[in-house]
């Protein structure tokens, strides 16, 4: 397996699947089987569903809460399949980067994830992978080492 220990952030408009608004069950029952598949091949999986909690959690860590440590990457599972230079949804034109540096992202303004996660992302050495969590197998794939969605990396 390409990773030991991942950080899956689930985004809350992957979770509403076809809805306006709340959680598909049909969508979060998918994310299950697949979450247990790779949690089944002995990779430590944790889990952070919606927005920027994902190093937010200082006051936590104060309290004896544990911070995302020795994790191997951080893993954003989206409806879409990477990082592009403009919204793929709106933009038929849009082009996908399968890696980009952080530096670039940050020079070129692209809306990836709250900046309080990504800066402390980069700061630790931590890559994110972004991809697209709704296509059935691509989180197994990804974690065994195929290339799915765009690397962030330094």
């Amino acid at each position: 397996m390409q990773y030991k220990r991942i950080l899956l952030k689930l985004s809350g408009e992957a979770l509403m699947g076809d809805r306006q608004y709340g959680i598909d069950p049909k969508r979060l029952a998918e994310y299950a089987k697949e979450i247990k598949e790779v949690a089944e091949k002995g990779i430590e999986v944790a889990i952070v569903i919606g927005g920027g909690n994902i190093f937010r959690g200082v006051a936590g860590a104060s309290n004896g809460m544990d911070r995302v440590q020795g994790a191997d990457a951080i893993l954003k599972g989206t409806r879409v399949d990477g990082v592009y230079n403009s919204d793929p949804e709106k933009n038929a034109d849009a082009i996908k980067f399968e890696t980009i540096s952080f530096k670039d992202v940050i020079s070129k303004g692209l809306k990836v994830m709250d900046m309080t996660a990504f800066t402390l992302s980069q700061e630790n050495k931590l890559p994110i992978i972004i991809f697209d969590m709704n296509k059935n197998g691509n989180l197994i794939k990804l974690v065994s080492g195929e290339k799915i969605g765009t690397i962030i990396d330094n």
